[in-house]
């Protein structure tokens, strides 16, 4: 799929091969204190520069096909409340989740973010 929008450059974590991943599934504990034996997660993450992100707005995409879709949803926050964790937290995250749930006829969703305190919060 070719985009047609705005391309800018970031970079992203990706998870790094290893070996262990062919015998060993992928894990994080979220909700466990790890342990000397299990620790926190297994996962290996690559910082990878250069990354090129692509405005696809405008464009069919399939999760099936792509593993990503965009999502138009309506939220009963202003662009200045996202400034206000427990906003975001206590009405944004919640909505999310429902829209994500409604639009995969999911019956669980769970919203992964890089601020393990936020994600705790997430009820």
């Amino acid at each position: 799929m070719a985009a047609t929008g705005a391309v800018v450059e970031s970079w992203m974590y990706f998870l790094k091969k290893d070996p262990k991943y062919d015998v060993e599934r992928i894990y994080e504990l979220r909700r466990q204190k790890p342990t000397a034996e299990v620790p926190r997660t297994n996962m290996l993450l690559e910082k990878v520069e250069g990354v090129q992100i692509h405005d696809v707005r405008g464009q069919e995409c399939s999760f099936s096909t792509t593993g990503f879709f965009l999502l138009d949803m309506d939220t009963k926050l202003a662009a200045e409340d996202f400034n206000e964790r427990n906003k975001v937290v206590g009405t944004f995250l919640p909505q999310l989740a429902d829209a994500i749930k409604a639009k995969l006829n999911a019956s669980r969703v769970l919203l992964f973010t890089f601020d393990q305190v936020l994600l705790d919060e997430v009820k």
